[in-house]
């Protein structure tokens, strides 16, 4: 009784009687599709559009997200990253939750100018192709302060297991190999 949509008395009437009937179709209804902001249940297909909502498409994390569970992550944390914009700590939280897991700023390197800083970044178990130093660069310019500029960006490969390596190297590129434990 308690989950009738239409109290019984109109039930039985002739005229409430269709009314009652398709008000209980509608208790039968699925909901759970509408509850969108439940970034962890919510369909794949629903994510695109969240993610433009919440303001995190292309450079601000989607473009390079690598799965949905990093996309959803990025869409929970949104709203955290935009309070901090324009700092070095969404600098480094907006790499670190897109799987890059070791990220420093050095905000004074030696030798720069004040609005000028480094950063190192290392990428784990992951490719490193010339198309993660771009969208590195332009993440990085999503979440960096207005008056600051990336001087020199450091991308180290790391992997646990074997790792092959090819590398091209033009305009002044320095390329170091070490083992692992190595200084």
């Amino acid at each position: 009784m308690a989950d009738d949509a239409v109290p019984s008395v109109l039930a039985t009437d002739e005229r409430f009687g269709p009314l009652a009937t398709l008000s209980g179709r509608l208790l039968e209804l699925d909901l759970s599709p509408l509850l969108v902001y439940l970034i962890d249940l919510v369909d794949a297909d629903a994510l695109p559009y969240l993610a433009e909502q919440f303001h995190v498409m292309g450079n601000e994390g989607w473009d390079f997200a690598a799965d949905d569970t990093t996309r959803r992550a990025l869409i929970k944390s949104s709203i955290e990253l935009h309070r901090y914009k324009g700092t070095p700590w969404a600098i480094k939280q907006a790499l670190t939750r897109l799987g890059l897991e070791q990220v420093s700023l050095d905000e004074k390197p030696e030798g720069a100018h004040w609005a000028e800083f480094d950063a190192n970044i290392t990428v784990v178990d992951r490719p490193l192709t010339e198309s993660v130093y771009p969208q590195i660069t332009r993440m990085i310019d999503a979440y960096k302060p207005a008056r600051s500029h990336l001087r020199r960006l450091i991308v180290s490969a790391a992997c646990k297991g074997v790792f092959f390596a090819g590398i091209a190297s033009i305009a002044g590129d320095t390329v170091t190999v070490k083992p692992q434990g190595a200084a």
